[in-house]
């Protein structure tokens, strides 16, 4: 059988992070700050689930030998999760695992459809690049301003807030665990930079340009990425 977990229950899926520790996303979800929920295989004393993190990945987690479980992941996915995900705009089922060989081997087993296959590919934080950069040089009618309330107040079309509710429980959450900045043309929101989940002291970043005609503006893009270390 596939269970909910109650939220007041997800430090049950402490036992199952072995290695998984420090992970920003799959602990923000375990720590309540941010959007997701939890299904296992027992209520009471899980070994293996399955960690839906709103509006960015799928998990599958734990013992990946229970066959019960794994037989009913794909048609729980499909029936029960599927509509719920695209009612709120998560339209794309990226499922990472863990520990991934042990699972990986029994994935064809467990998923009847075909799944296209990818690897996430990591990059070096290069600290004295992005130390070089002279945020100064912002472009006329540009600015670069730290994500509170007063700024959600001056954002009237909701970009930031609407932003920040995909993946955070409520805006006061954020204010108090979160990290954001935002750029803005006058008053018009073109990028921002915020913790999209943060468990402790680790944070998993997400940077957006909501107009794509600033793409191209090179110094703006500096400016959000920037963001990234302040």
């Amino acid at each position: 059988m596939i269970y909910e977990l109650n939220s007041k229950d997800y430090p049950k899926m402490k036992p199952l992070l072995n290695g998984l520790e420090k992970h920003p996303v799959i602990n923000g979800v375990i720590d309540r700050n941010n959007v997701g929920r939890i299904f296992v295989d027992h209520k009471n004393s899980p070994t293996a689930a399955l960690i839906w993190a709103q509006m960015e990945l799928f998990y599958l987690i734990g013992n990946s030998e229970n066959p019960v479980f794994n037989s009913q992941i794909e048609r729980f996915i499909i029936h029960s999760l599927k509509p719920e995900a695209l009612a709120i705009g998560d339209d794309c089922l990226n499922l990472e695992l863990y520990p991934f060989q042990t699972w990986n081997v029994n994935l064809k087993n467990i998923f009847k459809n075909k799944l296209m296959e990818g690897e996430r590919v990591p990059f070096k934080f290069e600290k004295d690049r992005f130390s070089s950069v002279d945020v100064k040089n912002v472009p006329d009618g540009y600015r670069i301003l730290k994500i509170d309330p007063s700024v959600i107040y001056l954002d009237k079309e909701n970009v930031i807030s609407n932003e920040l509710k995909k993946f955070w429980e409520s805006l006061d959450t954020f204010y108090n665990k979160g990290l954001g900045y935002c750029v803005l043309k006058e008053d018009e929101v073109i990028g921002t930079c915020i913790s999209a989940f943060v468990s402790n002291n680790e944070y998993e970043i997400g940077i957006n340009t909501y107009k794509p005609e600033h793409l191209n503006n090179y110094q703006i893009i500096q400016c959000i990425f920037f963001l990234l270390r302040i």
